[in-house]
């Protein structure tokens, strides 16, 4: 199961439909609240967490995720892939770090590191 935290619906649909074919379950969330509504409703085996939600960003948000499912594999996506931001989601304790536009397979290559289960 992956929880996709992301305003964009064009983001969203991608990826819902890329981890579909694959298997995976997806659940999405558009934005901070809805995302830790969503947490505490179910559990997951992996988030995808966008960098820049509305409201507050996705390394504001990732210690209340992980204080909601502690252990859970968090890979960060975002347009914005500078090194400031890549070291701060390692340290608020991403997993991963995304950049969009994707590559598919890479992109499942660290979904299937961070978790192997479908």
């Amino acid at each position: 199961r992956v929880l996709i935290i992301d305003d964009e619906a064009a983001i969203r649909d991608s990826l819902e439909a890329l981890l579909g074919m694959e298997g995976f379950h997806v659940t999405m969330a558009v934005d901070g609240p809805s995302g830790m509504e969503a947490l505490s409703a179910a559990e997951y085996d992996l988030l995808l967490l966008d960098l820049a939600l509305p409201g507050e960003s996705g390394i504001d948000l990732l210690p209340r995720v992980l204080e909601t499912q502690p252990g859970l594999p968090v890979i960060m996506i975002t347009a914005y892939g500078k090194v400031s931001n890549v070291v701060d989601a390692i340290r608020a304790g991403a997993e991963n770090f995304v950049q969009k536009p994707w590559d598919n397979e890479k992109l499942l290559a660290r979904l299937s590191a961070a978790s192997p289960a479908k």
